[in-house]
C-alpha cells in the first residue's frame, strides 16, 4: 500500500482536520481485483440478506447523526442543519434503494405476444454488472453514497470508491458501519486520494463507472473509458435557471430561489444559478431578495445561526473571484455582496442588468451564492434564454397559472423541472439526470436498478403444451 497521505481542510478554517491515503494506481489495481474476486460470493449471497444488510446500514448511518452530521460540516463547510438532513437523506435513500430491488430483478414475458413463439416463456433476469467504480465530489458525500452505492450493492455488484479528496471522512465512517452491517471488505473499498487516483481508477479493469462532478470531469472520463465498452454514467454540472412568470407569487420565488441558491453555500449541481425574470415583475422581485440577501448571517458552518458558510477551499474561491470579474466586465451591477471572496468566504451576491450574452446567462456555471438576474420581454424569450445554455439539468418555473407554466416547462430542455418550487428536488425514485452536457445516464429508484445490472434473456422453449 503506498504510504503518501494528504490532509483533509476545514474550509472554515484552513486547518487540518486529518490525513488519508493518497492511494497510488497499483492501490487501485489491487483494490479492484479485490472486488473482482468478492463479486462472486456478494452476489451469491441470497437477495433478502443483502437487502437486509444494507437495512441495517442505514439504520446505523441514522444511529450516528450526531457524529456523522458534525463531521461532514467539518470537512464540507455545509451549515449543520443541512448536514444533519443528509444524514437522513442517506438513510432513507439506502432503504428506499434495498426495498425496490426485491421487486425489480425479474419478468416473464409470454411467447404468444409474437407469432412462432406460442409454446414458450420467457424470463429477463437482471444481473450484476461485476465492479462498479465510484468517484464522488464534495458537496453531498453522503447523499450521493447512497445513491450509487445503495443500488450497487442491492443488486449484488462489488463498489470500489473514490470520494472527493476535499471530503472523504464522512464516507470513511460509513464505510466502517457498512462493516458492521456486515457488507464485507472487498465488497465496499474506499480508496482516497487525488485527481490521479480518480484517473487511475477509471482507466482500471472494472465494469461500470459512475461519476458525479464537473462536465469537464465528465467528458474526460467518457473518453478514457470508451475503450473499455463499459458502462459509464455521468451526473454533470448546470447552469440551472428559474423562470418566474409575471402572474408568479413572488414570495414563494424568492424563498426558493435563496433556499436554492445558499444550500451547500452555492455548490450545488442542480441549483437554480441564473433567475430569469419578466420585465414586469423584475424590479419587485430583485427588491425582496436584496432584503432577503441582506440579513443572511455568513459564518461558522457549525453555529446553527449561519445561514451561508464557506466555498470549499482557496481554488473554488479564486475561480468564483475570476468568475465575478467576467460578469462584471460583461456589463452586470453589482447590487448585493462585495464581488469578492475573502478567505474562503463569500458574501451572497445579487447582480442585475445581465444581458442575455452575458456568459452567466448562459454556460458559466458558479458555484457560489451568487443570483443574477436576467430580464424577459415573454415567455418565449424566458424559455430562449434558459435554453441558450449547453446545460439541462434541473429548471423551475414560477406562475400561479398551472397551464401557462406546463406550457413553459415542456418546452425547456432539462432533466427535471420544478413548477412553483426549487428546481433542486430529487425525489428519490423518479428518474434523476440531465440533458446535453449535463450528462449521461439517470440516477432514481426506478431506473438505478437497471442501470447497475445487466439484462438476460433466458425462453424456456416449448413450455406449454
Amino acid at each position: 500500500m503506498n504510504t503518501d497521505t494528504m490532509a483533509v481542510l476545514n474550509p472554515a478554517t484552513n486547518q487540518v482536520i486529518d490525513t488519508v491515503p493518497c492511494a497510488s494506481a497499483d492501490d487501485i489495481h489491487q483494490a479492484v481485483a479485490r472486488a473482482k474476486q468478492a463479486t462472486r460470493t456478494w452476489k451469491a449471497v441470497p437477495l433478502h440478506e443483502r437487502v437486509q444488510r444494507i437495512r441495517t446500514l442505514a439504520a446505523l448511518v441514522r444511529e450516528h447523526v450526531d457524529e456523522l452530521a458534525p463531521l461532514m460540516s467539518m470537512e464540507v463547510g455545509k451549515v449543520i442543519g443541512e448536514a444533519r438532513d443528509e444524514v437522513g437523506a442517506c438513510a432513507m435513500l439506502l432503504e428506499g434503494y434495498a426495498n425496490q430491488t426485491l421487486h425489480a430483478t425479474w419478468r416473464m414475458l409470454p411467447g404468444d405476444a409474437q407469432p412462432g413463439f406460442e409454446r414458450d416463456l420467457l424470463f429477463i433476469a437482471r444481473e450484476p454488472l461485476g465492479v462498479v467504480g465510484v468517484i464522488l465530489p464534495f458537496n453531498f458525500p453522503l447523499d450521493l453514497f447512497a445513491h450509487k452505492v445503495g443500488p450497487s450493492l442491492a443488486v449484488g455488484n462489488t463498489v470500489v470508491l473514490k470520494p472527493s479528496e476535499d471530503a472523504p471522512l464522512a464516507i470513511l465512517r460509513v464505510a466502517e458501519l457498512a462493516r458492521q452491517a456486515g457488507i464485507g471488505d472487498d465488497v465496499l473499498q474506499i480508496v482516497t486520494g487525488d485527481r490521479d487516483t480518480g484517473r487511475a481508477l477509471v482507466e482500471s479493469d472494472v465494469d461500470a463507472i459512475t461519476f458525479t462532478g464537473s462536465t469537464a470531469a465528465g467528458l474526460d472520463i467518457a473518453s478514457r473509458r470508451a475503450r473499455f465498452l463499459t458502462p459509464t454514467y455521468l451526473e454533470l454540472g448546470g447552469n440551472d435557471s428559474a423562470i418566474v412568470l409575471d402572474d408568479a407569487d413572488l414570495g414563494l420565488a424568492v424563498d426558493s430561489i435563496l433556499f436554492s441558491r445558499t444550500l451547500v453555500n452555492g455548490q450545488c449541481c442542480c441549483a437554480t444559478k441564473r433567475v430569469i425574470a419578466s420585465r414586469a415583475v423584475s424590479s419587485t422581485l430583485i427588491e425582496m431578495l436584496a432584503d432577503r440577501v441582506s440579513a443572511l448571517t455568513i459564518g461558522d458552518p457549525q453555529s446553527p445561526t449561519t445561514n451561508v458558510g464557506p466555498l470549499i477551499n482557496a481554488t473554488a474561491a479564486a475561480r468564483v473571484n475570476q468568475q465575478l470579474k467576467a460578469i462584471l466586465d460583461g456589463g452586470a451591477t453589482l447590487l448585493c455582496g462585495s464581488g469578492v471572496a475573502v478567505g474562503n468566504f463569500l458574501q451572497p451576491v445579487i447582480l442585475v442588468d445581465v444581458a442575455a450574452d452575458n456568459p452567466v446567462a448562459s454556460d458559466m456555471e458558479v458555484f457560489a451564492p451568487v443570483i443574477p438576474v436576467i430580464q424577459a420581454k415573454s415567455d418565449d424569450e424566458a424559455v430562449e434564454i434558459a435554453n441558450l445554455s449547453h446545460y439541462g439539468l434541473n429548471s423551475s418555473v414560477f406562475s400561479r397559472d398551472t397551464a401557462r407554466a406546463m406550457s413553459v416547462a415542456r418546452r425547456l430542455e432539462a432533466g427535471s423541472i420544478a413548477i412553483n418550487g426549487a428546481g433542486l428536488f430529487r425525489f428519490g425514485a423518479a428518474p434523476f439526470g440531465g440533458y446535453k452536457h449535463s450528462g449521461l445516464g439517470r440516477e432514481g429508484y426506478l431506473v438505478s436498478i437497471e442501470e447497475m445490472t445487466q439484462a438476460k434473456t433466458i425462453n424456456l422453449r416449448g413450455y406449454w403444451a
